[in-house]
């Protein structure tokens, strides 16, 4: 489906809009003072999973890739490769076990870390949450569909994402196409509410005046919010 048209009478695929976002995203964080201590987990899937940067830093991501377009032209030409079927699940499961693992100390090309924290207040609850600062994005344009019958994500693992003994839901999703698809339906139904806003962790894009928005919440996944009121704070932070 990534090969479809990015949005309604727009001449540019799906691949083509996403792996140009993704690039510009990543190639915003030259800004970073420690590059080499900021890590990017690119998993791309259909039924398959294909890891496209594993656990690189952002220095060996830049070091690899040079600038935004040799990115970008990577990125595409993988997407174009995933044509098959859509098991989210199996991604979210993946994305949630290495997630883990890597809050842990337990990925042995990493080692131990001790990532940066975000102090939070929810003004609904009145709790103050300390949330490391990780995040997962899972971005998809189709419904869970393996061809095995019974077709529906199943749950979200990172309900079960700990921090320092403490259950903190990471994870994001988005999904690119119309609210009337199935999938649409499926991925928002799983998603945890911010922890500050108390709003659904999820973003969904069907326009392509929301194609520079999209591009902020690729680069919003490395650090500071959560859901489109995170969002919404964060554009204008960048605008300052």
């Amino acid at each position: 489906m990534f090969m479809e048209d990015a949005f309604p009478n727009v001449p540019m695929k799906r691949a083509k809009l996403v792996s140009g976002q993704v690039a510009s995203a990543i190639f915003e964080m030259e800004s970073l003072n420690k590059k080499e201590d900021a890590y990017l987990f690119v998993m791309l899937f259909d039924h398959r999973l294909k890891p496209f940067i594993n656990f690189m830093n952002v220095k060996e991501v830049f070091d690899k890739y040079g600038d935004v377009k040799n990115l970008e032209s990577s990125l595409y030409k993988e997407m174009e490769s995933l044509n098959g079927a859509t098991d989210i699940n199996l991604a979210l499961e993946t994305a949630y076990f290495h997630s883990q693992k890597f809050i842990n100390g337990e990925m042995d090309v990493i080692g131990e870390v001790e990532p940066m924290t975000n102090s939070v207040f929810n003004p609904t609850t009145g709790d103050d949450i300390t949330i490391p600062n990780v995040r997962c994005l899972i971005f998809t344009d189709g419904e869970q569909y393996t061809g095995k019958g019974n077709e529906k994500i199943e749950r979200n693992p990172f309900a079960d994402f700990q921090y320092n003994g403490h259950f903190v839901n990471v994870l994001m999703g988005a999904f690119h196409g119309e609210n009337s698809n199935v999938g649409y339906s499926q991925l928002k139904s799983i998603m945890g509410n911010c922890h500050i806003h108390n709003s659904p962790q999820f973003f969904h894009f069907s326009e392509a005046s929301q194609s520079m928005r999209m591009r902020h919440l690729f680069r919003m996944g490395s650090g500071p919010g959560f859901c489109e009121k995170c969002l919404d704070n964060f554009i204008t932070d960048q605008k300052k």
